[in-house]
């Protein structure tokens, strides 16, 4: 990756991380614990499902070694960044 595509992912992530703040920011306690219905989740839920989602993220970026050769794949990132922001197509999130 380069410096570019790095600062690129950093902006949209801060990007994401102030939308989520100012969805929730007005949800009272009551109704952020309040699942809509069966098998889907809370708002608090969700948050803590985005919270270990990105700290297991940072993880694996820290842990990471740098390179010789580029891995960098347009086409699988272009395939993952548009998979990410459709929210049409429920998923199932790994048990940990």
């Amino acid at each position: 990756m380069n410096p570019q595509s790095g600062l690129k992912i950093v902006n949209i992530l801060e990007g994401s991380r102030d939308a989520l703040r100012e969805a929730v920011a007005n949800v009272a306690d009551e109704r952020a614990a309040r699942s809509p219905g069966e098998g889907r989740w809370s708002v608090i839920e969700v948050v803590e499902h985005l919270t270990m989602a990105e700290r297991g993220m940072l993880g694996a970026f820290e842990r990471a070694q740098p390179s010789e050769t580029s891995l960098e794949n347009k086409e699988r990132e272009a395939e993952i960044m548009a998979r990410a922001a459709n929210r049409d197509v429920r998923r199932e999130a790994p048990e940990r």
